[in-house]
């Protein structure tokens, strides 16, 4: 499957609230929602990215969520179930004129130890600019290298991901807490 990076987009938090507001009322219903975060390289000012906006709700109860399955087919999200990380509910939308994937979004719930993950390797990556063009390099590096397999380019990063968050929690759980959104 063809894929793209481009350099950093000012626009893409834009997308994240437009996304961020058509959820909102299906994930919001019973009192589910407890907040929704940007995540991945897009939530990342100055990073190259993949040019799909990766969202992270956090909910009270992930079997309400599993009810409202066919609320987001009306607003165009495909339902894909864990999708391969236990807990997680995954969807995607893809742009209905060119067909290419827009958004993904990955929602747990609230006390999901992957949600830590998740924000730790985000502030790492927005806080640190070493890091960051470290990883961008790989990123590139990887993309020059595997411009038509995005399962390649995904596994590449992996063990730039899992130590970086590694050292992000460590980080994290060692400074005093901020609001982080």
């Amino acid at each position: 499957m063809h894929y793209t990076i481009e350099p950093y987009n000012p626009i893409w938090p834009t997308l994240f609230e437009e996304f961020k507001r058509k959820l909102t009322p299906i994930l919001g219903e019973n009192e589910n929602l407890t907040t929704i975060h940007h995540i991945g390289s897009t939530s990342v000012p100055g990073l190259s990215a993949k040019p799909v906006i990766d969202m992270m709700p956090a909910v009270g109860s992930i079997s309400k969520v599993d009810e409202l399955e066919h609320r987001f087919a009306e607003i165009g999200f495909e339902w894909r179930g864990e999708f391969g990380i236990a807990g997680r509910r995954y969807l995607t939308f893809d742009d209905p004129g060119t067909g290419k994937r827009v958004c993904q979004v990955h929602i747990f719930e609230a006390s999901s130890s992957e949600i830590e993950k998740h924000l730790a390797f985000r502030d790492l990556m927005r806080s640190d600019s070493a890091k960051r063009l470290q990883y961008e390099t790989l990123k590139l590096d990887l993309f020059k290298k595997f411009p038509h397999d995005k399962d390649a380019y995904h596994f590449g990063k992996e063990p730039f991901i899992l130590e970086v968050t590694k050292e992000a929690l460590r980080v994290r759980f060692a400074t005093p807490q901020k609001s982080r959104q």
